[in-house]
This record gives structure tokens, C-alpha cells and sequence, in this order.
């Protein structure tokens, strides 16, 4: 965490969070330098080992500005997941395409394609554990991904073309439960072993959604 200090009152002005370095791997040590460079440049310059990054210093009304004018993805959204074991919010868009936020900082940790046939992306939530993310597509298909490194692990097999409108992991059960405008309560068994998970609509209350 940088703080910026009033050194006349001695109270703290600002706090910023910062996940630095910002790729995964961990530099050889942890010692930070810091350089202020100020008006004209108004830059901070901090170092980690090998790593070097540049913070611009700007008044709020041009943040305020430029925030107004930033979108984070092309396409319309279609699903955000708050992930309180990682701290992270899980962002799905029409196209398919996954990005992971880091919530303190802001950062961008990982984006993926998750496209399924071209179709839109329609439905995200994230497994018991929270360690895995499963998505679905308007035509039925779901996927299970690693969300970490962008790896899909399972694809679990449209029992329909319709769209699915909601996924629910039960570990107790070791299975998961699909639904959607098929009318119908869809499970599939898991397997760690299987790439491709077959699905099955053998509810024992029988189908009762006309």
C-alpha cells in the first residue's frame, strides 16, 4: 500500500493498493524504490527487482474525465461474479470473452475467449469452492474453465439447444444442475478424468416444467 502524506499536519491524504509486480511470478526480493518526479512530469517511478512501472499523478477533474470516457470491454456485459475467496470480480461479456479484476487495485489479472460455437455467452457463477467458473451459452453448451490461466477443464454436453438460464454446483452430490428455456432439470455426473461430461434428465420427480 502507497500512502501520501500532508507532511505539515501529518495525517494521510490518499491510499492506493497496489498488486505489484502485476504478473504472477514473484520477484527475487521485495524491496521497493521509490522516485518522485514532479511538475512538469508528475510521475511516481517505483521498482521491484527487475520490474519498473510508472504511476501519472493528474487533478480530479481530469480523472474524472477520462473516467467517464473508459469502457472495459466491445461488447455489452452479461454477467459479473464477485469471488470473495480471491477478492476478484468475474466479468462476461456477449462475445464470449472473460476478464478477472483484481477489486483493490483495479487491475486486469487475466482475459479469455470462452466462445462456445460462436454463440453468446449467457449465463456465469463460479463452483462450491470458488476455484473454478462455469459458463453457458444460448445454444445449451456449458464449460467449465480454471479462470486462473484461462484452461478449459470439462465441457458438459448440451442435452438441448435452448438457452440455459442457471448452473448450481452441488459437491455433496458430486454433480452439477442445469436449467433453462428446455423446461427441463438437467445433471451432470462429474468426472475428473472426462474432457466431455454427457448429460442426463433423469430427475426422479419427473419432469413437471410445461
Amino acid at each position: 500500500t502507497i500512502r501520501i502524506w500532508c507532511i505539515k499536519e501529518h495525517y494521510c491524504l490518499h491510499s492506493i493498493n497496489l498488486k505489484f509486480p502485476l504478473d504472477a511470478r514473484l520477484p527475487d526480493h521485495f524491496s521497493h524504490v521509490f522516485l518522485l518526479q514532479t511538475s512538469p512530469l508528475n510521475t511516481l517511478l517505483l521498482t521491484c527487482s527487475d520490474v519498473i512501472a510508472e504511476m501519472k499523478m493528474q487533478s480530479s477533474h481530469q480523472t474524472g474525465a477520462r473516467v467517464r470516457n473508459i469502457v472495459t470491454h466491445s461488447r455489452p456485459l452479461c454477467s459479473a461474479i464477485y469471488n470473495t475467496r480471491l477478492n476478484q470480480v468475474i466479468v462476461g461479456c456477449t462475445n464470449s470473452l472473460v476478464s478477472v479484476w483484481d477489486f483493490e487495485t483495479g487491475q486486469r489479472i487475466i482475459q479469455f475467449s470462452t466462445a462456445h460455437d460462436h454463440e453468446e455467452l449467457a449465463y456465469m457463477t463460479l463452483d462450491a469452492d470458488k476455484k473454478r467458473l462455469l459458463n453457458a451459452s444460448r445454444n445449451g453448451n456449458i464449460t467449465v474453465w480454471n479462470f486462473t490461466n484461462g484452461h478449459c477443464l470439462h465441457r458438459l454436453e448440451a442435452a438441448t439447444t435452448d438457452e440455459i438460464t442457471g448452473v448450481v454446483d452441488i459437491p455433496e452430490r458430486n454433480c452439477y444442475i442445469s436449467v433453462g428455456w428446455s423446461k427441463r432439470i438437467v445433471i451432470y455426473e462429474k468426472d475428473l478424468t472426462s474432457f466431455h461430461i454427457d448429460p442426463s434428465i433423469e430427475w426422479k420427480g419427473g419432469q413437471l416444467h410445461k
